[in-house]
């Protein structure tokens, strides 16, 4: 499955298998390193805890005092990264008792042998300690952290990648595998990483975007070598480059920018960022000035009119709407100011649309929060468009609706 879908499987399965049952079994994602395993294992526990109505907690021990006191309450995000990680972290410490020797559970496992929560085991195929792969196989095996049962409502979900992703990826045993559901995770689409990226920060620059789907074999490079000094390009560092060259320092940029994408890929954003195009507002007036633009321009501009529609909806929903209205009496006005701010953009979409349908799709994208109501009044006003705006995940069941 892609990445963006990965969240919405786990929270189904959390409630299927909580039907009455334990969650017993575990979940392995397989995957290459970077594209959003860790943070979608992290978002799943986030919706399980608010559809529960329960506080969520990324597990700390100075949360573990609080927690015992009411374990129902709590819904707990406990994140071991197996590499960094000792035998006695996974299974407890050896205590002297009155009547022999026992293990002395740690307060991570004694809150999951009493509140909801997931247990993520990161770099699970990539250990190569014997001693913390035998540990990590008892808890997927038993659910239990030495002698210590996790709670019903604990599900345990390991991640790691394969041996073709990595040179250091272990095979794991078959009775092991078969006490999994095994989901290998893709690299997610730009559409959905950008829905994301839209969803959970309020600025980043579209630039990546466009570059992106100029260049998408660049979305995922990972090193030919196991072993390196130099980054290389994934999700995760796209991400890191799209949220922070809108604050470094120009003298700094391109060596920023280089040190999160490696040198070849660092280099050639570097110089996709250095290009000029026409103002939007000399697009709009002259649109047949697009079709003079080089390739890379023309997904730099379509860039630009996504994020002109955004700001220039915002603005007019802004000075609109009254301070105490209602959003059932908003949504028609939305409407109104989608079809308005389209119309006056529609010769330079058609003209996008001759070049090629993939710039519109990007302007789409690039409009952020208002891209649904941009996506909307577009798709009214041609059916060419709205049959490639439906390609978009995110856009198809509103546009099909």
């Amino acid at each position: 499955m892609k990445t963006e879908a990965l969240k919405g499987y786990l929270v189904n399965l959390y409630k299927a298998m909580g039907l009455g049952e334990p969650v017993l079994s575990s979940v392995l994602l397989l995957g290459p390193p970077g594209i959003g395993k860790s943070t979608a294992v992290l978002e799943t526990a986030k919706e399980i805890a608010a559809n529960s109505g329960k506080k969520f907690i990324d597990y700390d021990d100075s949360a573990a005092r609080e927690i015992l006191k009411d374990p129902e309450d709590y819904f707990l995000y406990v994140d071991f990264n197996l590499n960094d990680t000792e035998p006695s972290d996974l299974t407890g410490i050896p205590k002297e008792t009155e009547i022999g020797m026992s293990y002395q559970p740690f307060l991570w496992a004694r809150c999951l042998s009493k509140a909801s929560g997931i247990l993520f085991l990161d770099e699970f195929t990539n250990v190569q300690r014997l001693d913390v792969i035998t540990a990590s196989y008892k808890i997927v095996l038993d659910h239990r952290a030495g002698f210590t049962k996790f709670s019903d409502k604990v599900m345990v979900v390991a991640a790691g990648n394969s041996p073709e992703e990595s040179s250091v990826a272990n095979l794991l045993p078959s009775p092991l595998v078969g006490r999994f559901i095994v989901y290998k995770v893709e690299l997610p689409t730009l559409e959905g990483w950008a829905d994301w990226m839209d969803r959970n920060f309020e600025n980043w620059d579209k630039r990546v975007l466009a570059y992106l789907m100029n260049f998408p074999d660049e979305f995922l490079k990972p090193p030919p070598e196991s072993e390196t000094l130099t980054n290389f390009p994934a999700p995760r560092s796209w991400t890191k480059v799209a949220r922070l060259i809108l604050e470094i320092p120009q003298g700094f940029l391109k060596e920023t920018i280089i040190g999160f994408l490696g040198p070849e890929t660092g280099e050639k954003f570097s110089a996709f960022l250095e290009m000029r195009v026409p103002q939007i507002e000399e697009l709009l007036r002259r649109p047949q000035i697009f079709k003079e633009l080089d390739l890379e321009g023309k997904y730099l501009a379509s860039v630009f009119l996504g994020s002109y529609l955004q700001k220039t909806m915002q603005e007019s929903i802004k000075e609109s709407l009254k301070k105490d209205e209602k959003i059932e009496e908003a949504i028609p006005l939305i409407r109104a100011i989608a079809k308005e701010k389209t119309e006056k953009v529609m010769p330079l979409i058609r003209v996008m649309m001759e070049e090629q349908k993939d710039f519109v799709v990007l302007s789409v994208i690039s409009a952020g929060n208002r891209k649904q109501e941009i996506s909307l009044a577009l798709s009214e006003k041609e059916e060419a468009i709205k049959k490639v705006l439906k390609k978009i995940a995110p856009l198809r069941m509103e546009l099909e609706g």
